[in-house]
């Protein structure tokens, strides 16, 4: 069954060229060894596992020298109602490129803020604060992160740490009702609630 998985979520979705030979929906060019490393299976399991699941004709297998075409068969019947109607259709094949397309874009984002994310300084902290004009304490801010190896309460790595101080912003504001009185009044009650914290 776990091989059968594994085979589900990698063959192609939609047919391709593989070195000039035509690799259709639903099949895959693999090896013994690679769908091995894959699956973390060893060989002679993955040898036994394919067997078995060719006499069960959930799958067709053809091997050559340089390489295994592995197929599922009624790969079709695996998919969603609406991945399958879509095919009927003749919508699938666009549709399906542009869906994946677009799940690729929203990855390649979040891996991008994943490496891109650096630890803010305390200079960086206070300067944006400021710019924000708000009280947040930015050495706690800072501090607090800093214990938690800037991990957010859920336990995910933080990916922005300017949405995290606009979020502290609203919490404070939510919790504060002096924090809501417009203009100057603000001004006057954010100083005395920083001299109360600070004196």
């Amino acid at each position: 069954m776990h091989l059968f998985l594994h085979l589900l979520l990698t063959v192609n979705y939609e047919t391709k060229k593989w070195r000039g030979i035509t690799i259709e929906r639903g099949s895959r060019i693999t090896s013994l060894s690679k769908l091995a490393d894959e699956t973390k299976l060893s060989i002679k399991q993955m040898r036994t596992s394919l067997e078995k699941l060719e006499k069960t004709k959930n799958v067709a297998r053809k091997r050559t020298r340089k390489y295994t075409h592995v197929s599922i068969c009624n790969y079709n019947e695996y998919q969603s109602e609406g991945a399958r109607y879509r095919a009927k259709e003749g919508h699938g094949e666009g549709t399906v490129r542009a869906i994946t397309k677009e799940g690729q874009e929203r990855k390649e984002e979040r891996g991008a803020l994943k490496k891109n994310f650096s630890i803010p300084t305390i200079a960086m902290l206070k300067s944006y604060c400021k710019k924000r004009n708000n009280s947040i304490d930015y050495e706690h801010f800072h501090d607090y992160y800093e214990t938690s190896g800037w991990k957010l309460a859920n336990g995910s790595p933080m990916k922005d740490w300017k949405a995290s101080i606009r979020n502290w912003e609203k919490r404070e504001r939510d919790n504060d009702p002096e924090a809501r009185l417009p203009g100057e009044a603000h001004e006057v009650w954010q100083k005395r609630i920083y001299d109360l914290r600070y004196s």
